[in-house]
């Protein structure tokens, strides 16, 4: 079982990749792996999705990548480690600074609270393991310990979507945000962040330079919150692509980033997901067509299904007059692998972007 492949990888001095997805792994499974990750020095991949693995496996995987300095990629998403899982993370994620190599993290659909979601913030902040344990009254206003935390972990992507997340835990990692300059993307898709969360999270943008992906879809961001993350693009030049796709933003929303990236106040965002929201299709056909001649936008995911600004090609006033259009069929599409990455949007809040490839592997699964 789990148990004796847990051994064999233990032991093992080429396998590179582990995908374990949609097996019956569990606590036990998983803590098993947890304690071969302490003696491995060669996996670089571990994927654990759909595997009934609760706190206590999160746990004993947390314990493993406290050890390790080799597994670059963990996904654990779709299990059931709840809060609890995420603390035991967020204190590996801590205690591995300077010697863990995990750079890519997906926790999505685990059944995390805003608290569990905070501890992680925390760790992505730089607290100490103290700071990480205190209670949110004895860390108000507390600043971070140089002595303890003199680095950040080198977290570059992480994905809590799909999790009962709400606006507290936006403004936990608006805070993280700002003091951490690491993290590449942030998928925080399929929760229920509203406008106030926005604005922590626009806050946040405003003091970071090395966020470049950032997933929200799903949520219930209307066109308030819209205002407050087009907003901060002004005072951004690292975020690279937005996805608000299924929220309840409106044609009111839609002029928001209208003003902002036409207005050439920010010359770095190149694709920006709003399909499926409330925006009428005259509204973003209007919209189209004005990024088109005036900002540097490069991908808008609309109603009109992917539309490539770059291309002059496609007449977006016909093209929304068709009846394929407003099924989300007609425009210029992009590339496949672009195509999939903006109509799966659910997935990707999951996984904050795609798993790294890596060499030798092993798979098995339903």
């Amino acid at each position: 079982g789990a148990t004796s492949l847990a051994d064999a990888v233990a032991l093992s001095p080429s396998l590179v990749t582990l995908e374990l997805d949609q097996n019956v792994i569990g606590n036990t499974g998983a803590a098993s792996l947890g304690r071969a990750l302490q003696r491995n020095k060669v996996l670089q991949g571990l994927s654990l999705w759909k595997n009934r693995v609760g706190a206590r496996g999160a746990e004993g995987l947390g314990d493993g990548l406290i050890a390790n300095s080799t597994l670059q990629w963990l996904g654990l998403g779709c299990n059931k480690i709840f809060d609890e899982g995420a603390g035991h993370l967020a204190k590996a994620l801590c205690l591995g600074r300077g010697k863990s190599k995990l750079s890519w993290l997906a926790i999505g659909g685990n059944n995390i609270t805003d608290d569990g979601a905070v501890f992680i913030a925390r760790a992505l902040q730089g607290k100490s393991l103290e700071e990480l344990e205190a209670s949110d009254e004895d860390d108000e206003g507390s600043t971070i310990d140089d002595a303890a935390a003199t680095e950040l972990p080198d977290l570059k992507s992480l994905g809590i979507g799909g999790n009962d997340l709400s606006d507290e835990a936006a403004e936990g990692f608006g805070n993280m945000l700002l003091e951490n300059d690491v993290l590449l993307s942030l998928g925080m898709g399929d929760c229920n962040i509203g406008d106030d969360g926005a604005r922590h999270l626009a806050v946040g943008l405003q003091g970071n330079d090395s966020l470049q992906r950032m997933v929200l879809s799903g949520n219930c961001i209307s066109d308030e919150g819209a205002g407050y993350l087009a907003s901060s693009l002004s005072q951004n030049s690292s975020l690279k692509s937005l996805y608000l796709a299924e929220n309840p933003i409106t044609d009111e929303g839609g002029h928001r980033f209208q003003e902002v990236l036409c207005g050439h106040y920010n010359n770095t965002l190149s694709t920006l997901d709003i399909h499926e929201t409330d925006m009428s299709v005259k509204g973003f056909t209007e919209l189209c067509n004005i990024l088109r001649k005036n900002s540097n936008l490069q991908q808008l995911g609309t109603h009109l299904s992917v539309i490539d600004l770059a291309s002059s090609s496609t007449n977006l006033g016909e093209a929304a007059g068709s009846t394929d259009a407003m099924d989300g069929a007609a425009a210029s599409p992009t590339s496949d692998d672009e195509g999939r990455v903006l109509q799966t949007v659910r997935g990707n809040a999951l996984l904050g972007q795609k798993k790294p490839k890596t060499g030798s592997s092993f798979r098995t699964g339903q």
